[in-house]
């Protein structure tokens, strides 16, 4: 799987590439947010694409953006909640060991808990490893577990110039969607 981060024009983009199987084509989801969605608290667009099965789906997206301010005193969120009510909380720093890390096995990473909202953030605190700063893992509810590893910083658009690209003829489901399906640049 591939995660691509991006900000810009006050746009927050995520896209999560993957295959559902041995041998698969490639489905994404991708994630968008407007900067005036954020600055009115909405979740933004979330497009499933499926290719192998031919569907395209934009709907309401359930949470907003990863963005580079997640860990900080965070401006996009208006709220400002404390951490009891779910707002970030540091939870502390622990210790994997092993690390289930397909491009590093029996590795032992030292990482600090974060918490927010349902999500909890398990980011590198290794001074010496090359990811020190960045995600290892996300636990979200429902099961839902993200392994982020081999980490490369920078424009995703100069390795992949259509990775924010909506494709021609997505279904709409949602009013979050229409600013950004059938522009041929998901960004506002």
């Amino acid at each position: 799987a591939t995660l691509y981060l991006g900000w810009s024009r006050g746009a927050a983009r995520q896209r999560y590439d993957f295959r559902s199987g041995k041998g698969a084509r490639t489905a994404s989801q991708i994630y968008l947010q407007s900067g005036a969605q954020q600055r009115r608290n909405e979740s933004g667009a979330m497009v499933t694409v499926v290719p192998a099965k031919g569907e395209c789906v934009c709907d309401t997206a359930i949470a907003g953006n990863m963005h580079i301010d997640s860990f900080a005193a965070d401006a996009l969120d208006p709220l400002q909640l404390p951490p009891e009510e779910g707002g970030l909380a540091y939870l502390g720093r622990v210790r994997l060991s092993p690390i289930d890390d397909p491009s590093a096995p029996n590795r032992t990473v030292l990482a600090d808990h974060w918490l927010k909202w349902a999500f909890h953030f398990l980011v590198d605190a290794d001074p010496a490893s090359p990811s020190r700063g960045l995600p290892l893992r996300l636990y979200g509810h429902l099961g839902v577990r993200q392994i982020f590893s081999n980490w490369r910083v920078g424009d995703p658009t100069k390795e992949k110039p259509d990775v924010w690209r909506v494709p021609a003829g997505c279904k709409v489901l949602a009013e979050a969607c229409k600013e950004f399906v059938g522009s041929t640049e998901a960004a506002s």
